[in-house]
């Protein structure tokens, strides 16, 4: 790879990698934002996307047995690079930056994107200088958890329950993906990629996963996983015919019992600044803005 001084290598990924890799990631976010939060499933559910291809999509750079940068288009062709604290200021971060941006011509497409966290003004500036723009900001919400949180009354003839395992999963992967394309404009993932990310997750558990119900539908769904002393909600859902009713709210106040009841001290998700009736909600159930990041990206023509 071009850009690495000598003794570096760079390769894709493989499963052998998922342990040091896991370990290098939190090792940088906790370098630069104070906090590790990605975990190892995180990883293992991106891999394990069918329409994941670990050969074109991923790279890391190694110094000896040591890796020391990493580099991910992910299926949405959003880029993400890391360089560990060491390692910085050798061009590790520029070869990487440059090898997303010509996969991602590769995979079609002709625009290629970072979320960086505010507060690393390094990585802003090395990718302003070149030549990204920033095109959205987004926010990382939490509330504390220090008490048993009182349910929502819902409408009548509406339950919330826990997703019927091996009964429910296409019709959540339906309202949750639709409800997503809604407000991107993407098209539908397919349902095993969906599915790799949620409930087909070696840590699932059939609580992890809310729903709430009619008598002929679901209406809104909510993915919980779990990371240190924080329930994290990764997916909050309501269909279109539902919305308005109180069931955004709801889910969410069924999500902070669920992290009481597991003894957890705070739950988070994170959102879109461009979102105001969403950031409205979670900031009407009680929780606040904890960090922000913004979205640059770079046309490529």
């Amino acid at each position: 790879m071009d850009g690495l001084r000598e003794g570096l290598a760079a390769r894709a990924h493989s499963w052998n990698d998922l342990d040091p890799l896991t370990a290098f990631l939190r090792e940088v976010e906790l370098h630069d934002q104070g906090e590790a939060m990605i975990e190892r499933e995180d990883i293992r559910g991106l891999w394990s996307r069918p329409s994941f291809d670990m050969a074109s999509r991923t790279l890391g750079v190694w110094d000896g047995s040591r890796i020391v940068g990493d580099a991910t288009i992910d299926l949405e062709r959003r880029a993400s690079v890391s360089i560990h604290p060491a390692g910085r200021r050798q061009g590790i971060g520029t070869a990487l930056r440059q090898w997303t941006e010509t996969r991602a011509r590769e995979l079609g497409s002709g625009l290629v994107r970072q979320t960086i966290y505010d507060g690393n003004e390094s990585a802003v500036e090395h990718l302003a200088r070149a030549g990204y723009t920033a095109r959205d900001t987004s926010l990382i919400m939490r509330i504390d958890i220090s008490g048993p949180t009182a349910l929502a009354t819902l409408p009548a003839g509406i339950e919330l329950r826990p997703m019927y395992t091996g009964q429910e999963e296409h019709a959540v992967y339906e309202l949750v993906d639709g409800a997503l394309a809604e407000v991107s404009g993407r098209a539908l993932k397919p349902f095993e990629d969906f599915a790799a990310a949620t409930f087909a997750r070696p840590d699932f558990a059939p609580d992890d996963l809310l729903v709430t119900a009619d008598a002929e539908n679901l209406s809104g769904a909510a993915h919980l996983t779990r990371f240190g002393n924080e329930l994290w909600i990764g997916y909050l859902a309501v269909a279109r015919a539902y919305r308005r009713r109180g069931l955004g709210r709801a889910l969410l106040q069924a999500a902070f019992a669920s992290a009481y009841e597991r003894g957890l001290t705070s739950c988070g998700l994170t959102t879109e600044a461009s979102r105001p009736a969403a950031i409205a909600l979670y900031r009407g159930a009680g929780m606040r803005v904890d960090r922000t990041y913004t979205q640059y990206a770079l046309d490529l023509g």
